[in-house]
């Protein structure tokens, strides 16, 4: 189960099937922060109208992504993306 949570620390239930169903099939970028992302044509997928799913601190000053999540602490979130309302964000709820 998948929450929205408010900054009073209240949960909200959200459900997420079919959140970004189309109607067809559709790909979607899976941007990690490894060494392989400077190969990677950064430029045509900034502008690809597939979705981007960022993970960590990858990309952050390459392109902004649709969704984005990240194990590390909040400290180490990238403040603009993490306040980003755009940007549907996959944190635990520790962070």
């Amino acid at each position: 189960m998948f929450f929205r949570l408010h900054p009073d620390s209240s949960l909200q239930p959200v459900d997420l099937r079919d959140f970004c169903a189309g109607p067809v099939r559709t790909p979607c970028w899976i941007i990690g922060g490894g060494p392989s992302l400077s190969a990677l044509p950064i430029a045509a997928i900034a502008v690809s109208p597939a979705p981007k799913f960022a993970v960590n601190l990858a990309g952050h000053a390459l392109l902004r992504p649709d969704f984005w999540t990240s194990y590390d602490p909040t400290a180490r979130f990238h403040r603009s993306i993490y306040l980003d309302p755009s940007i549907t964000k996959f944190v635990h709820r520790c962070r």
